[in-house]
């Protein structure tokens, strides 16, 4: 009796995560399965989108201190533009209030895993799209730290954005990737992404995917 709620906790934490990679679970046990009925309530307690505060700032420098080690371009651009060991400065540079020299206003949210305590990524939303955005930007920009990568994660994260984005009055959410990120084509696609076109943007061809909220 006094393992029964580990076991049950792993149990859902493990159909979550098949739940979030599209998997079938029809192999499992009965019993196992009748906990499917409480994973969309235990899916989403696992994962929220926070503002950046001083209680984050040890989870800010674990994550960015990982990803920049990798050497490579940390997305979104709003979380590596500010040298992130400046933490008031770092804070202050996260998002754009007023439009001004082609920035349009935009709010940048990270994102918590609740039960580890740890950010998992980030992402950054556009509140409307100037030219440049419309053309290859997109509403959204976002990324998830290296080690947390091929667990469904960024599947997750979108979504909670898109209800960023819903708050925000956004009707349609337009999303841009690379041709050759398939795992960031597959997490559009996910959350409903229909493949307008490929452009070229900034000199490098753009998928850009259309996702209408309800």
């Amino acid at each position: 009796e006094g393992t029964a709620q580990p076991l049950v906790l792993d149990s859902v934490r493990w159909l979550c995560y098949l739940a979030a990679m599209h998997q079938s679970p029809n192999s499992f046990p009965k019993r196992t399965l009748s906990l499917l009925n409480i994973i969309p309530r235990r899916c989403a307690h696992m994962l929220k989108l926070i503002k950046l505060d001083e209680q984050y700032k040890p989870q800010l420098t674990d994550m960015m201190d990982e990803w920049t080690a990798t050497g490579e371009t940390i997305i979104p651009y709003a979380i590596r533009k500010c040298d992130y060991h400046d933490f008031p400065s770092y804070l202050a540079s996260l998002e754009v209030t007023q439009p001004a020299d082609g920035l349009v206003p935009d709010s940048t949210y990270f994102c918590l895993d609740t039960e580890r305590s740890i950010f998992v990524g980030a992402v950054n939303i556009r509140h409307y799209l100037s030219e440049g955005l419309l053309l290859s930007g997109g509403h959204i920009g976002d990324g998830i730290r290296p080690s947390e990568r091929g667990k469904g994660l960024g599947t997750r994260m979108i979504a909670l954005a898109l209800d960023k984005c819903r708050e925000l009055g956004i009707g349609r959410v337009l999303m841009c990737c690379d041709p050759d990120n398939f795992a960031s084509a597959r997490t559009i696609e996910k959350n409903g992404g229909v493949l307008e076109n490929v452009v070229v943007g900034g000199g490098a061809p753009v998928k850009r995917y259309w996702i209408t909220l309800k």
